[in-house]
């Protein structure tokens, strides 16, 4: 028995053949040093089941062709039944093998299936129960029956779908499913399906995400075993049921359905097709022949307006955006009308990187919630955050020489992910479009100076793997690997071992995990927004910028007395205030936020000369644009000096206008203190 990061290895090496140790260690997150053991232990059970060995050399790996010929019998050898298999991919395994059942299944059934122990077997059923009760079903047995599922239909396929995309996050995910199918006598075979779907998109001009559409053929194909026993319990809403029949993706999912059940009398025959139809709704990127949504594409446009008004940005490249936000949204639209979840195995990083934007993200997506009458999950909202990121990185860094593709075979959105990576390393390079492998080898080598790539690629230009989301350290690799073949704008920072050595030579260093770890700290600081000064809400609304009014005559005095104090510290010039006030003459009250909040704002080149925020707080409100539903009462000028170095202090404020309690807070001060201790106090919480 060994263990599976040999197999994920493996798999890593024959996928990318030759390599640098340190571009290993950026796809695999793991030191270098850890790798070239791992591939000495790798070489040694090679040797041991008479296969070829990796070469290696102190610095970079080749896998040999003769090896690479003999990928299907590694995958028989290295991924039998003896691979040892956690804690997660055993509890997965056991519920999808009682998704399938088609006999009774005692204790004795599981342990033989998983080949543990009877204690091993019943803590794993422990978990399984308590993680089905987050999708209200429920793992039950009877001395008659045996263990079996409980609960809605669509409940038990929610969950089977998590199981299925869960498992294939191992490197013994394919293997894993095919093995609990054989126990049944059942056999998978994806690729006849694949076949359908390819012929199908290249008919249509359609554009799906591989691995997306993986996931959903094989629980297509494993409730192809289940239906054989369970029928005609699948139900969809009125509103769901209309948007499937009236889909121009029905004929493929009948096509795909004639293929598979065609052995079969179904109960419920238009619902599995449905079924099919959902599965592959939430997959197809947005824009392809007959999919053009024009209420999808007006929400679009809607959220991109809210994010501009709410993070008081403005993006240049409205149409890019618009093309890229709608191919993502479209699919987002129908995953969470259906409840179909999106496993983003980067949300915690994305979230922790970009807190204050995906705040911002979360508020500006309340009209897709809205249309699709169903609630945004993190890992969605991950995603949309990543495309406005890399629009606000992209305008920053403008200066461009050299071009480089980018290839992520994941799709558009976690194309995305990397390219704003990127964009926040290296200052003057321009970037290609095209996202996958196809479109890559279709590109003029004369296109384009390098390539960032998530897999392996062949090319003559010189080719960078990447991850999507990197550390610290993996970013220091690779800006010194591009370094080393172009002379590009990036911050490279010092060098932790060289500090460390200097340090070394003029004092005793007592303990130095803690130093490194602090300088680590230091030198990379993981804000959201970079090295550059972010301030904070209190830093930007202090005494001398807050003020307070019985009255002011009309909104535009209002504005006027509200941008007064920017005006006589020399953060903006009367300009600015003339701007601000024809913006709302020109777009209409876009500034009211609700609640009788107003930011009046404008363009940085309108008149701002640094960054800077006032507040006017007004006893009786005044009418925007002489209009009572636009009464506010609490005006905030804002003077932004680009679109994303006021973001932390405007997220602040949108927490605080955000709830009820903090907002009536704001709304009784009477001085600036009380205002002030506020946003001390929401600095701690949000901190």
């Amino acid at each position: 028995m060994y263990d599976n990061r040999l197999l994920i290895l493996l798999k890593k090496i024959i996928a990318m053949p030759q390599m640098h140790y340190w571009e290993l260690g950026l796809k695999m997150n793991e030191p270098t040093n850890v790798l070239m053991q791992d591939l000495a232990t790798l070489n040694e059970l090679l040797a041991k089941n008479d296969f070829p060995t990796v070469s290696v050399d102190p610095e970079k790996y080749t896998v040999p062709k003769s090896l690479i010929a003999m990928e299907d019998a590694l995958q028989k050898v290295f991924a039998s039944p003896q691979i040892y298999l956690d804690e997660e991919e055993r509890m997965y395994m056991l519920y999808l093998y009682t998704f399938i059942r088609k006999d009774f299944i005692s204790n004795f059934h599981y342990q033989d299936l998983l080949k543990v122990s009877k204690n091993t077997t019943l803590a794993d059923i422990k978990r399984l129960r308590c993680k089905l009760s987050e999708y209200g079903t429920t793992l039950e047995y009877q001395r008659s029956r045996g263990y079996f599922l409980e609960g809605n239909e669509a409940d038990k396929r929610r969950m089977a779908f998590h199981s299925i995309s869960q498992l294939l996050r191992h490197a013994s995910g394919n293997w894993a499913l095919n093995y609990i199918a054989e126990d049944w006598q059942e056999t998978i075979n994806l690729e006849p399906v694949i076949r359908i779907i390819k012929a199908y998109a290249n008919e249509h001009n359609m554009h799906y995400v591989e691995e997306r559409i993986r996931d959903s053929l094989y629980l297509i194909l494993y409730t192809r075993i289940r239906v054989a026993r369970v029928q005609g319990h699948l139900t969809f809403t009125e509103k769901q049921q209309g948007v499937l029949s009236a889909s121009p993706l029905w004929e493929l999912a009948e096509k795909v359905y004639r293929h598979l059940f065609k052995d079969f009398e179904i109960q419920g025959e238009k619902e599995e097709i449905g079924f099919i139809v959902m599965l592959f709704l939430g997959t197809i990127e947005g824009k392809w022949e007959s999919s053009e949504d024009e209420a999808l594409k007006k929400i679009t446009m809607a959220i991109i307006s809210e994010m501009e008004r709410i993070a008081v940005v403005s993006f240049e490249r409205k149409e890019e955006l618009f093309r890229n936000l709608y191919l993502h949204l479209v699919p987002a639209y129908y995953r969470i009308l259906f409840g179909i979840e999106l496993d983003n195995v980067l949300t915690e990083m994305i979230q922790a990187k970009h807190k204050r934007l995906f705040i911002l993200v979360k508020r500006a997506l309340k009209p897709l919630e809205e249309y699709s009458e169903g609630a945004m999950t993190d890992d969605e909202i991950a995603y949309f955050t990543i495309h406005f990121g890399g629009e606000i990185e992209g305008q920053i860094n403008k200066k461009s020489t050299y071009r480089a593709a980018v290839i992520c075979p994941s799709g558009i959105s976690s194309s995305l992910i990397l390219l704003s990576e990127l964009r926040q390393m290296f200052g003057n390079i321009s970037w290609v479009d095209g996202h996958n492998l196809e479109s890559f080898y279709d590109l003029d080598s004369k296109e384009y100076d390098l390539v960032f790539s998530t897999v392996y690629v062949e090319s003559a230009k010189p080719v960078f793997i990447v991850n999507p989301m990197m550390n610290a350290e993996s970013k220091r690799h690779l800006i010194r690997a591009v370094l080393d073949a172009f002379p590009v704008d990036s911050y490279l920072g010092p060098d932790l071992n060289a500090l460390i050595a200097i340090i070394k030579k003029h004092a005793k260093i007592e303990n130095e995990g803690a130093l490194r770890n602090e300088l680590s700290m230091t030198l990379n600081p993981t804000d959201a927004y970079g090295r550059r000064y972010t301030p904070m809400l209190k830093d930007l609304l202090v005494a001398d910028t807050i003020q307070f009014a019985d009255q002011c005559a009309d909104w535009e005095q209002a504005i006027r007395f509200a941008g007064n104090p920017l005006l006589e510290n020399d953060t903006i010039s009367s300009d600015y205030i003339a701007a601000m006030i024809n913006k709302v003459k020109e777009f209409g009250p876009f500034i009211d936020l609700g609640k009788g909040v107003a930011i009046p704002h404008a363009r940085p080149e309108e008149g701002v000369n640094r960054i800077g925020m006032s507040m006017l707080r007004l006893k009786e409100p005044v009418n925007l644009l002489g209009d009572e539903a636009h009464a506010v009462d609490t005006i905030i000028c804002i003077a932004a000096i680009d679109n994303k170095t006021h973001l932390k202090a405007l997220s602040e404020l949108t927490s605080i206008l955000s709830s009820e309690d903090k907002l009536s807070e704001l709304k009784a001060a009477t001085t600036s203190k009380e205002i002030i201790n506020m946003f001390s106090e929401g600095e701690k919480v949000n901190g």
